[in-house]
């Protein structure tokens, strides 16, 4: 009989950087770690680039559109204005991003494969894993409230089509056999992650659920992820107030400056885990830029849709002062622009989601009388 032929080994052949080398080896024998993104954004663009090293413009590209779904999804004329990217590079990142779309269109066309793939390819249908597979999350936060990983961009895929039960461990489950990575153990320890926030305390809001369903991978979806996984480690929330919104008028703040605070903070702590943690939860939540050395910072208009889950989320049923609603360390956190929150106060009141909005003499408030489910099918018009 015949032995199976192995993967042959990628050998430098005196040219190819070795770095080059080395991610080829990774992806095709599905070494660990795997892949970043920005790994393999890089790798794409050797294809195009022959010499140079990549891992600066591949990092570039990453923080100027956001992700690497966004680098596939920007259009030529963007591409190309970003220096080192010429036509021949621009056009091969288009070739990538149209042969994604028609995969994807054949896949929602043909019954799902058995097999797993590297990427963003819909991974096979959910089965439960029989109870002896299964892993038990762990909801203990850590002392110091950070977090190495936040990976809404990973969560955001897939919360909106998390199966309705009331079984965390199923939820559990369907999160660690729908991370797009190769391996188990990877999918495993980011589910930890990912259920930190998403699964607050341990328990289901099926309130929630709901939302992400209704919403879509949206950014109004990502707005309120943000907000649960500021809930969950509200160091996050401590950064904005301390040392974000202060800058806001600069427009930028450098990264230097917030690991300088966490050291702080924590002089006895390892943080430079704890702040990617944080800086990640931004750039998932595209609320602020992360680069490299700095962060761009904005304020944002509202979303109705978001707005309203968060202002009955965080204060419920009752008559609030609106001053307290404006200045909600979780409003300056969205970095919503306080000027317009009054506006969309009464937005809302037109729209039927806020009972009343009063404004005498110095005291202003808002009436909120309705459930949170109330709300989403008033939002989404759905029964």
């Amino acid at each position: 009989m015949a032995r199976p032929r192995k993967t042959p080994a990628i050998e430098n052949d005196g040219k190819t950087p070795t770095r080059r080398i080395v991610l080829r080896s990774r992806l095709i024998e599905g070494n660990e770690p795997p892949l970043s993104d920005a790994e393999l954004l890089e790798l794409l663009l050797t294809y195009a680039i022959p010499t140079i090293d990549l891992k600066p413009l591949s990092t570039i590209l990453i923080d100027t559109f956001g992700s690497l779904d966004g680098v596939l999804n920007a259009d030529f004329q963007s591409l190309t204005a970003i220096k080192g990217i010429k036509e021949y590079s621009a056009g091969l990142i288009q070739t990538v991003k149209a042969i994604d779309q028609r995969r994807s269109r054949t896949t929602s066309e043909k019954p799902a494969s058995s097999e797993s793939v590297i990427g963003e390819i819909p991974l096979p249908p959910y089965q439960p894993t029989p109870q002896k597979e299964q892993v038990k999350i762990k909801y203990k936060k850590p002392g110091t409230g950070m977090v190495s990983r936040a990976l809404i961009d990973e969560a955001i895929r897939i919360i909106p089509n998390l199966p309705k039960t009331e079984s965390l461990q199923e939820l559990n489950q369907y999160l660690i056999s729908n991370l797009h990575y190769n391996s188990v153990t990877t999918r495993e320890r980011y589910t930890r992650y990912i259920a930190g926030w998403l699964f607050l305390e341990g328990t289901i809001d099926s309130t929630f659920l709901r939302y992400a369903s209704l919403s879509g991978e949206s950014q109004d979806l990502r707005d309120v992820c943000f907000y649960r996984f500021c809930k969950a480690y509200p160091l996050t929330i401590e950064i904005v107030q301390e040392l974000l919104i202060p800058a806001i008028g600069a427009g930028l703040i450098s990264r230097d400056t917030i690991l300088d605070w966490l050291l702080q903070k924590f002089p006895d702590k390892s943080v430079k885990d704890g702040l990617r943690g944080i800086l990640e939860a931004f750039k998932g939540a595209h609320i602020i830029k992360v680069g490299t050395k700095n962060l761009t910072l904005w304020y944002r208009e509202p979303s109705l849709i978001s707005f309203s889950y968060i202002l009955y989320a965080e204060f419920g049923k009752g008559v609030h002062n609106i001053s307290d609603v404006i200045s909600s360390p979780v409003m300056k956190g969205l970095f919503w622009k306080p000027d317009s929150i009054m506006q969309t106060l009464y937005e809302l009141r037109n729209q039927g989601i806020i009972s009343k909005v009063s404004e005498i003499d110095d005291i202003r408030q808002v009436t909120l009388s309705k459930d949170l489910d109330e709300v989403l099918s008033i939002l989404f018009r759905v029964k």
